[in-house]
């Protein structure tokens, strides 16, 4: 059946199955910004049904949408344009974009753990744009009512603000959540692209050994540390201890490489048991689903024991082999299977995997105050991010362009959370421009490495320091400056982080940039023109690097309005006169 709720002559449609209630009032209303509260009553404990709610609203200036999941910004036509948001699971929130970027319409919803699909669409007939959500758009646990919060904001402000302000709303700490660790925030190594499963103790040293001279502070030692057998996947998973053929001496490894100045992180897939483990049987009663395409089953965190199985496993591994950091990956496996028994503390899936990160956060924080927890796409919503102070793009290997959105996206929804690219990789033929290009492609996020640095070029080495000695100087300003981005339609034309007077910009299509109030400025160019055009700079000096740091041209700027030559994968480094 459906309900009809008109509110401030809008009209909003409420399809759901005739037993189930259901209330939708206004909240709140405040300068153009609308929360509605809509609950549902089902009479008795159930798993629910879906209910979808739906509206439209005028499509006048509609260009283009933005949500945390989609790479594409196209506004579908009357198919299934949603996608669906859960506690591990991207976040609930939508936004249809002018193009001069501002926000036309952006709808959160407030419970971030509860399965729900978001997604707008057009109707061409009422030539409209119809948001809808559809509540409980998986499996869920059972329930006797529910209630949450949707907001509205019609601001035309930037669609930037517009989503930053969004996911702070969505957090239940409001945002305040507390500063990643300096080392968060530094250039990284990691081996799983450069090595996949085929990785020893002796790779590790001798990369880190390296790596330390670009910079970089910390190593993830990714998966293959704990199986001798790269063709059963994740069949060995789940004992999580380190195979001696590779890894004969965790706690020595770690020791060597503190003595080599580096951060020891620790891959673990977290709700994977292996087949093949010898911990498999101990859990075969606790198990959500199995996978048989990767040789594991799926851990179920509603199980007590399961919890503190995960929490122990984790805490003597920081404790046993002075770890600084964890890689917990997969989470976003965890989702119910629609079955409760009376051995499970939890009902709700989601509320046992927010419960076991809080333990896990709290349990590795006594042991390590300043430990490093990475998580990565698609679990990124405000609660997790309570959480992990490490979020990384999801796996794009050798895809700049993914790694420019990803990064870029979760900038605007992970609050204070360190963002990191992926690993960023290349071939032992790409030119140093091209290094510098996938380089500067994620420049707003925390550089993650993953190649054989003892097998790349020579020019390929320089392009890697030159950034990399670059980024670490600007890491202050790219952390904290406020970030605008252009042209979310077409992947981001621009991106730019001022902080105190001091900016940070690159044009990856887009090379005009206005610079009014900066006292310095640094832009770099990945545009096809071999200029950048500055607005607002008069009675500045500036020096052009090409990617290997060489210095390519010097001069002033003298007029409101000028152009910098500026060469591919290069950057203008720009001063205000006294």
């Amino acid at each position: 059946m459906k309900s009809e709720f008109n509110i401030r002559g809008r009209r909003f449609v409420c399809s759901h199955d005739q037993s189930v209630e259901v209330d939708f009032t206004l909240a709140e209303e405040k300068d153009g910004v609308y929360v509605y509260k809509i609950k549902f009553d089902f009479g008795e404990a159930r798993l629910p049904e879906k209910i979808s709610l739906s509206w439209q609203r005028e499509a006048t200036g509609v260009y283009s949408v933005w949500d945390p999941a989609r790479r594409d910004r196209h506004i579908g036509y009357g198919g299934n344009e949603k996608f669906r948001a859960r506690l591990a699971s991207w976040m609930p929130l939508v936004q249809t974009v002018s193009k001069n970027g501002k926000n036309c319409a952006l709808t959160a919803v407030m419970d971030v753990k509860t399965p729900v699909s978001i997604g707008v669409k057009m109707l061409l007939e009422q030539e409209t744009a119809e948001t809808e959500l559809v509540f409980f758009d998986d499996i869920t646990n059972p329930m006797t009512g529910y209630e949450t919060l949707i907001r509205e904001d019609l601001r035309e402000i930037p669609f930037d603000e517009a989503v930053m302000q969004a996911a702070e709303w969505c957090s239940p700490s409001g945002g305040d959540i507390s500063a990643p660790p300096e080392a968060a925030l530094m250039p990284m190594y990691s081996t799983w692209y450069s090595y996949l499963q085929k990785i020893t103790a002796e790779d590790v040293i001798k990369e880190c050994a390296e790596a330390v001279k670009y910079g970089m502070k910390s190593v993830i030692i990714d998966d293959g540390w704990q199986t001798n057998d790269s063709g059963a996947l994740y069949g060995y998973t789940g004992d999580w201890k380190p195979v001696s053929l590779k890894f004969d001496d965790m706690r020595a490894l770690s020791d060597r490489l503190h003595e080599l100045g580096m951060k020891v992180i620790l891959w673990f897939s977290v709700p994977f048991v292996g087949y093949c483990s010898e911990n498999y049987k101990k859990f075969e009663t606790m198990y959500l689903r199995n996978n048989d395409n990767i040789n594991c089953s799926t851990l179920d965190p509603r199980y007590k024991e399961v919890r503190d199985f995960l929490i122990q496993t984790y805490v003597n591994a920081v404790k046993e082999w002075d770890l600084d950091g964890l890689k917990l990956d997969f989470i976003d496996r965890f989702y119910s299977d629609g079955k409760v028994n009376e051995n499970m503390d939890y009902v709700s899936v989601e509320d046992a995997t927010e419960q076991l990160l809080k333990e896990i956060t709290a349990a590795l924080k006594r042991v390590k105050p300043d430990i490093m927890i990475e998580f990565r796409q698609p679990y990124i919503g405000p609660v997790i991010t309570e959480y992990g102070n490490m979020v990384r793009v999801w796996d794009c290997p050798l895809d700049p362009l993914s790694n420019r959105l990803g990064t870029l996206n979760l900038r605007l929804t992970s609050g204070k959370c360190a963002v990191h690219s992926d690993m960023i990789n290349w071939g032992r033929e790409d030119t140093p421009q091209s290094v510098a290009s996938r380089l500067i492609s994620s420049l707003f996020s925390v550089p993650q490495i993953s190649v054989r640095l003892n097998e790349i070029t020579g020019g390929q080495k320089l392009a890697l320091k030159t950034y990399l000695d670059c980024r670490i100087k600007l890491g202050g300003i790219i952390e904290n400056g406020r970030l605008k981005l252009s042209d979310p339609e077409s992947g981001y034309s621009a991106a730019q982080a001022t902080f105190e007077s001091k900016t940070v910009a690159v044009g990856f299509c887009k090379n005009v940039f206005d610079l009014d109030k900066c006292s310095e400025a640094v832009v770099f160019n990945l545009t096809s023109e071999q200029s950048i055009i500055v607005q607002n700079a008069a009675f500045s000096q500036y020096t052009v690097y090409d990617c290997m740091g060489n210095v390519t041209d010097s001069g002033g700027i003298n007029e409101s309005l000028a152009s910098v030559p500026v060469p591919f994968a290069g950057r203008a480094e720009i001063f205000r006169k006294n």
